[in-house]
C-alpha cells in the first residue's frame, strides 16, 4: 500500500483518499454528537436521581398539600361571604349532627321521636305492631300463635263430610 501523502489519515488507499477522509470526518461528527447525547443523558440522568430521594418527594408532597388546603381554604371563605345563609344552616346542621346523642338524651321527647323518624328508626307502639294499617290481627308477623288458636280445621273452607258407611 502506498501513502497518499496525509500523515493525518490511518487510511491508506490508492484511489478515493476524498471519499475515505470524508466518511472519516462524518465518522468524527457523529462520534462527538454520541458524546455530547450521552453526557446530556447522564445529566438528565443525575437530576432526576436528586429528584426521586425520599426526603425531596417528602417535600413536594408537603408543598402540594399545602397549596391544596390554602386553595380549599380561599374557596370556603369565598363560598361563605357568597351565601352566608347557606353556610350558617350547614354549619348548624354539622354541629346538630356530631352532638346528636348527647342532644337527644337531654332533649324533649318529641326530639327523639323526630330523630328515629328521620333516621328510619320508626318506632311503634305495641298496638301498632299488631296491627297492621288495614286494621288486620295477626299482621306482626308472629303466626305461631294464629296457629295454634286453629285446631287444625280451616273455618273458612268447608269440610267434607264422609257418606255414612253400611258394613
Amino acid at each position: 500500500m502506498e501513502s497518499t501523502g496525509r500523515s493525518d489519515s490511518p487510511f491508506r488507499c490508492h484511489e478515493g483518499d476524498e471519499a475515505v477522509s470524508s466518511d472519516l470526518d462524518r465518522l468524527r461528527l457523529l462520534s462527538l454528537a454520541a458524546q455530547e447525547q450521552r453526557a446530556r443523558l447522564r445529566a438528565r440522568l443525575g437530576a432526576t436521581r436528586s429528584r426521586l430521594t425520599p426526603a425531596r418527594l417528602k417535600n413536594d408532597a408537603r408543598i402540594t398539600a399545602e397549596a391544596a388546603i390554602t386553595d380549599a381554604a380561599r374557596n370556603v371563605g369565598d363560598s361563605v361571604k357568597r351565601h352566608p345563609l347557606a353556610a350558617g344552616l350547614a354549619v348548624a346542621g354539622a354541629l346538630a349532627w356530631a352532638f346528636r346523642d348527647p342532644l337527644l338524651a337531654r332533649g324533649p321527647a318529641w326530639l327523639k321521636d323526630a330523630y328515629d323518624r328521620l333516621a328510619g328508626h320508626l318506632p311503634l307502639s305495641q298496638n301498632e305492631a299488631d296491627l297492621d294499617h288495614t286494621g288486620d290481627e295477626a299482621a306482626n308477623g308472629d303466626i305461631d300463635s294464629a296457629e295454634n288458636d286453629n285446631d287444625g280445621t280451616d273455618e273458612t273452607v268447608p269440610q267434607k263430610e264422609e257418606p255414612p258407611r253400611h258394613d
